[in-house]
């Protein structure tokens, strides 16, 4: 319960952070590191999830937002914007919380 409650807090924090401002149709470097770190917090916390579907959302991102993520590191407070915000509700189905 607990590994369960700290993934769905460590996706909740990085899902509000991790998503895009319009723009180009992303999927650069920085998309890249953001998935990255998302990917490496959940496999540290035990969390199962698709690293495909993380990537294809990610990819979503603008250079923009992607940096300000990067730039933050995942404990960091980016400032995004809504399109951002939105993308998280699509990240949580890369997400499996009961693991």
């Amino acid at each position: 319960m607990t590994k369960t409650l700290l993934g769905a807090l460590a996706v909740g924090a990085i899902l509000v952070a991790a998503c895009s401002d319009s723009g180009d149709d992303g999927g650069g470097g920085a998309q890249r590191e953001v998935a990255d770190m998302l990917a490496d917090v959940l496999d540290e916390q035990g969390v199962a999830f698709d690293e495909d579907c993380i990537r294809d959302v990610t990819s979503q991102l603008s250079d923009e937002d992607a940096e300000r993520l990067v730039d933050a590191g995942i404990d960091g407070d980016a400032e995004i914007s809504e399109e951002a915000v939105a993308l998280s509700e699509q990240l949580q189905d890369c997400v499996d919380l009961a693991s």
